[in-house]
C-alpha cells in the first residue's frame, strides 16, 4: 500500500509540476508583452521630445533621434503582434495602435518639415499633442489587459504553488507515516523556513538599498493609537542616509518616539496632521521652517498597513529666492512711496489714513503713527486743517472716489509754522481684479509758486493799465511793427498748428510748469472728447489706472529737470472699443535764446501690437523655460525610482531561474534609463545658460580662479601627469560673471586633459593680456588637434556635435562656452593644428 501511494503521489506531483512550469511560462510570456509595449511608447516619446528639441534649437542631432524611434518602432511592433497572435481582442487593438503610431510619426514628421521653413502652427502642435495623448490611452488598455491575464496567471500560478506542495506533502507524509521517516519532512520543513528567512532578509536589504540611494530624506515610523500622546504616537523604525543628513537623526535614534524625536511635531500640530493620515489614509503634503537646522523643509506623508512613510525634502534654496524678491519688491515699493516730491496718501471709504509717505507726514506736521485715525479725528489738530472748508471738501472728494471717480481741486492749507500754501488734490479709486475699490490714492502737489506767480502776474497787470496812458503814443509808433510780427508770429503758430493736426500721432503742447495747453484733433478721435474738454478735465481718466503714478512721476521728473521725456510706455482709453493700448510717449523740451524753456511738445504713438507680440514672446520663452525646467526636474525621481526597481528586479531574478531574454530586456531598460537622464542633464544645462546671462559682473581674480579649477582637476592632472603652465602678469583680472568664468576655464581644461595625445605628456598653457578693448584669455594645449574647415569649426561649437568620438562626451560643453561669450557680449576664436595643439581665446570686452 506505501509502495502504491508513493507511486499516485509521483504520477500527481508530475502532473501538478507540469501545469506549475506552464503558469509560469505563460507569466513570462505576459511580463515580455508587457515590456514590448513599454519600449513602444518609450519610443514614441522618444520621437516627440526629439521633435520638440529640433524645434526649438533647429539642430540635426534631435532629428536623427526622431528617425532612430521612427526606425525601432515597427520591430517592436512586430514582436508584439507575434506575442499576441493567441489574443484576438488585443491583436485588434494592436491594430488600431499601429494605426495611430503611423498617424503621429505622420504629423511629427510635417512638424519637423515645416520648422525648416516657418514655426509650425500651434493648432498642428495641439493636434500632435491630442495623437500623444490617444496613443497613450490605447496603450494604457492594451497595458491594462495584459496586466489583468499577468494577473489572472500569476494567481494560478501561485495557486498551483500554494495547493501543489500541500498535496504532496500530505500524501508524502501519510506514506512517510506507513513507512516511519517522519524525521525527513521535519528536515524538509526546517529548510524551507531557513530558506524564507534569506528571502525576507533579501528584501531587507534590497529596500535598504532602494532608501540608500533616494536623494530625499525617508523615515519609516510604526503607529502605536495607544502610544503616549492623545490619538497615539509613532516609533521610529527605519531611516536612510538622507535623513540622517537633513533632520539630524541616526540609526540609533531607532525605537524612540516622534514626539521625543521632534518636539516642534506637538507645538505645530503636525503630529495630528501625522495621526490623520493614518486614520483615513488621505496623504499629507506640507512645508515648514526645521529650527534645528535653520532650513525649510517639504514634507510627504503617506500610510502603509500600520507604517508612516514621510519623505523630507530641503527647499530651503527655493525659500530664500522667493524672500529676496519679496524683500526687493517691498523695497522698491518704499522707494517710490517714500522718496517722491508728491503728498501721497492712502485712504478707506470713510477717510481714514491707512498710510501716508514721509513727504506728506512732514508737511502735515504728523508721525508715522498717526496714520489709521479717521479723517473727523484730524479736524481737531492745528494747523493744518484750521483753514475753513478744507475738511468738508477732503469728504465730498473722498465720496465721490469711492463712486469710482477721480477728483481733482485746488485747496489752501496753512503749515505748522503758520505759512499757506496752495495744493493741486486729486483723489483717485484704486481697484482690484474684480472693479471693486480697494483704497483711495490722494495725492498733493504744491503750486504754491505757481499760484504766487499768478498773483505776481495780476499785480503787474494792474502796474501796467497805470503806465499804459504814458506807453499810448508809443504803442501807437510800434503799432505798425507790432501788427507785422504779430502777423508772422500767428502764421508761424498757424504752421505749427497744421503741422501738429497732421501728423498720424496724438500730439499734445504744455507750459514749462507742465500744464497741458493743447491738443490735437487725433486726441478727441481717441479718446471720444473735445479737445476743450481734455483740458478742463486733464488726461488721468483715460490712461490705466497702473500706469498712472509712474507717468506721472516721469512727467514730474521730466518737468523738473528739463530733460526730454523718453521711451515713456503705457496704455491709454480708446473710446471706440473701450480697451486699453499700449503707447509711446515722448515729449521735448523748446527753448528761447537765453536757454530758459518756453514750451513742451508731446507725442503718443500706438505700439500696441508691438508691445502685445513683446509679451507674447516673454511669456513664450518664460513658459519654455518653465516646461523644461520642470520636466528635467519631476523627471529625476522617477527615474531614480525606475533604477532603483530595476535593482531590486536583478536581485529577485538571481534568486530563481528566468527566461534568456530577461537579462537582455533589464540591459535594454538601463540603457533607456540612461539615455533618458541623459537628456534630462542637456535639458537643465542649456536652460541655465540663459539664467546665468542676469548673473552680475564683477572683476575677478584669474589666478585664485585658475587655482580653483585645477583643484578640481587634480586627479585627471595626476593621472597624466599633466603640467600646467598660467601667465596672466598681463592682464591678472577680468571683469566677468564669477560663476560663468568658471564654467568656461572649467570646461577648455578638462577639454584639454580629455583630448589629450597618448604619446607625450599633457602641457596646457594659459596666458591673459590686454588686445585694445579687450581682455583676451589664452588656452594652448598639445593635445590631438584638429583638421578644421569652416564646416568642421561651426560643428565644434554646435549643440551636441563632437569631432573626436573615442572619448565620452556630450558635444554640450564648447557650445555652452560660446554661448556665455556671446550673451556677454565677447567671442571665442580657435586654432588647430592636427596631432599638434589646439588654442583657444576668449575676448572679454572691459
Amino acid at each position: 500500500m506505501a509502495a502504491a501511494l508513493l507511486v499516485i503521489v509521483g504520477l500527481l506531483s508530475y502532473q501538478s509540476s507540469g501545469q506549475l512550469v506552464d503558469s509560469q511560462r505563460w507569466v513570462s510570456h505576459t511580463q515580455v508583452v508587457l515590456l514590448r509595449l513599454e519600449n513602444v511608447i518609450s519610443l514614441v516619446k522618444d520621437a516627440e521630445t526629439a521633435q520638440r528639441g529640433y524645434l526649438l534649437t533647429g539642430e540635426g542631432v534631435f532629428l536623427a533621434s526622431l528617425r532612430t524611434a521612427q526606425r525601432k518602432t515597427p520591430p517592436e511592433l512586430r514582436t508584439l503582434d507575434s506575442l499576441t497572435a493567441d489574443n484576438p481582442t488585443q491583436q485588434r487593438r494592436l491594430d488600431t495602435l499601429r494605426a495611430l503610431v503611423g498617424r503621429h510619426y505622420a504629423r511629427l514628421d510635417s512638424n519637423a518639415a515645416g520648422s525648416r521653413r516657418q514655426a509650425p502652427a500651434v493648432a498642428s502642435l495641439m493636434q500632435a499633442k491630442a495623437q500623444l495623448d490617444q496613443l497613450r490611452g490605447l496603450a494604457s488598455r492594451l497595458q491594462a489587459a495584459e496586466q489583468a491575464l499577468l494577473t489572472r496567471r500569476e494567481a494560478q500560478a501561485v495557486r498551483f504553488g500554494r495547493v501543489l506542495p500541500l498535496f504532496i506533502l500530505g500524501l508524502t507524509a501519510l506514506s512517510l507515516l506507513i513507512v516511519g521517516c517522519t524525521n525527513w519532512r521535519l528536515h524538509h520543513s526546517r529548510r524551507a523556513a531557513r530558506q524564507a528567512r534569506r528571502r525576507i532578509v533579501d528584501q531587507q536589504v534590497t529596500l535598504q538599498a532602494f532608501l540608500d540611494a533616494s536623494p530625499d530624506g525617508i523615515n519609516v515610523f510604526e503607529w502605536e493609537p495607544a502610544g503616549g500622546q492623545a490619538g497615539g504616537d509613532f516609533r521610529l523604525r527605519l531611516l536612510n542616509p538622507a535623513a540622517e543628513k537633513t533632520v539630524g537623526i541616526t540609526a540609533h535614534d531607532a525605537g524612540r518616539w516622534m514626539s521625543e524625536l521632534f518636539p516642534s511635531v506637538l507645538a505645530s500640530g503636525r503630529l495630528a496632521s501625522y495621526q490623520h493620515v493614518m486614520t483615513t489614509g488621505e496623504p499629507l503634503e506640507l512645508e515648514f521652517f526645521f529650527e534645528p537646522h535653520q532650513r525649510w523643509l517639504r514634507v510627504t506623508a503617506a500610510r502603509a498597513h500600520r507604517f508612516l512613510f514621510v519623505a523630507f525634502a530641503d527647499v530651503t534654496a527655493r525659500k530664500q529666492q522667493e524672500q529676496r524678491v519679496l524683500y526687493y519688491q517691498q523695497r522698491k515699493y518704499e522707494a517710490v512711496f517714500n522718496q517722491t516730491t508728491q503728498l501721497v496718501a492712502l485712504l478707506d471709504g470713510e477717510g481714514r489714513f491707512l498710510d501716508a509717505n514721509q513727504t506728506a507726514l512732514d508737511f502735515a506736521g504728523l508721525a508715522a503713527q498717526d496714520t489709521g485715525r479717521a479723517l473727523r479725528r484730524y479736524a481737531g489738530l492745528p494747523p493744518i486743517w484750521t483753514l475753513p472748508g478744507v475738511v468738508p471738501r477732503l469728504r465730498q472728494a473722498i465720496r465721490q472716489a469711492t463712486r469710482g471717480h477721480t477728483v481733482r481741486y485746488d485747496t489752501l492749507l496753512r503749515q505748522t509754522n503758520g505759512q499757506e500754501v496752495h495744493l493741486d488734490m486729486s483723489v483717485k479709486p484704486v481697484q482690484g481684479e474684480n472693479g471693486e475699490t480697494l483704497f483711495l490714492l490722494a495725492e498733493g502737489n504744491n503750486i504754491t509758486e505757481r499760484k504766487r506767480a499768478e498773483s505776481d502776474l495780476q499785480a503787474s497787470y494792474k502796474q501796467l493799465a497805470a503806465t499804459t496812458a504814458d506807453l499810448h503814443a508809443l504803442s501807437q509808433t510800434l503799432e505798425l511793427r507790432v501788427q507785422q510780427r504779430t502777423q508772422l508770429l500767428e502764421e508761424s503758430r498757424a504752421r505749427f498748428a497744421q503741422l501738429l493736426e497732421a501728423i498720424p500721432n496724438m500730439a499734445w503742447t504744455s507750459r514749462p510748469d507742465g500744464v497741458i495747453t493743447y491738443y490735437n484733433r487725433q486726441w478727441a478721435e481717441y479718446t471720444g472728447v473735445s479737445a476743450e474738454a481734455l483740458l478742463q478735465g486733464g488726461w488721468q481718466d483715460y490712461i490705466h489706472p497702473d500706469d498712472l503714478a509712474p507717468t506721472e512721476a516721469a512727467w514730474w521728473q521730466a518737468i523738473q529737470t528739463g530733460e526730454p521725456l523718453a521711451e515713456l510706455r503705457n496704455r491709454w482709453k480708446e473710446a471706440a472699443t473701450g480697451d486699453y493700448r499700449w503707447h509711446l510717449v515722448r515729449a521735448v523740451p523748446l527753448h528761447d535764446h537765453d536757454g530758459a524753456i518756453v514750451l513742451w511738445v508731446g507725442s503718443n504713438t500706438d505700439i500696441h501690437a508691438q508691445q502685445l507680440q513683446q509679451q507674447h514672446l516673454e511669456r513664450v520663452n518664460q513658459d519654455l523655460d518653465n516646461f523644461i525646467y520642470t520636466a528635467s526636474h519631476d523627471l529625476k525621481t522617477p527615474i531614480s525610482n525606475i533604477e532603483g526597481l530595476l535593482t531590486m528586479l536583478r536581485k529577485e531574478l538571481q534568486q530563481a531561474p528566468a527566461p534568456a531574454s530577461a537579462s537582455l530586456v533589464l540591459d535594454m531598460m538601463q540603457q533607456s534609463v540612461n539615455r533618458f537622464r541623459r537628456t534630462i542633464g542637456h535639458m537643465t544645462d542649456i536652460v541655465k545658460l540663459e539664467k546665468y546671462y542676469e548673473l552680475p559682473i564683477v572683476s575677478i581674480d584669474l589666478a585664485a580662479l585658475i587655482e580653483e579649477v585645477s583643484d578640481d582637476l587634480r586627479p585627471q592632472l595626476a593621472a597624466t601627469n599633466g603640467q600646467l603652465e598660467i601667465d596672466i602678469a598681463g592682464k591678472p583680472t577680468v571683469n566677468f560673471a564669477q560663476k560663468n568664468l568658471r564654467s568656461v576655464v572649467f570646461n577648455l581644461l578638462s577639454n584639454a586633459l580629455k583630448y589629450r595625445h597618448l604619446g607625450r605628456v599633457p602641457l596646457v598653457r594659459v596666458r591673459c593680456y590686454e588686445a585694445g578693448a579687450y581682455a583676451v584669455l589664452q588656452v594652448q594645449d598639445n593635445g590631438l588637434g584638429l583638421h578644421l574647415t569652416p564646416a568642421r569649426q561651426r560643428k565644434l561649437f554646435g549643440l551636441f556635435q563632437r569631432l573626436h568620438d573615442h572619448v565620452e562626451g556630450s558635444g554640450v560643453g564648447l557650445y555652452m562656452v560660446k554661448k556665455i561669450m556671446e550673451n556677454a557680449g565677447g567671442r571665442i576664436e580657435v586654432e588647430s593644428q592636427l596631432d599638434v595643439g589646439t588654442t583657444f581665446s576668449l575676448y572679454f570686452p572691459q
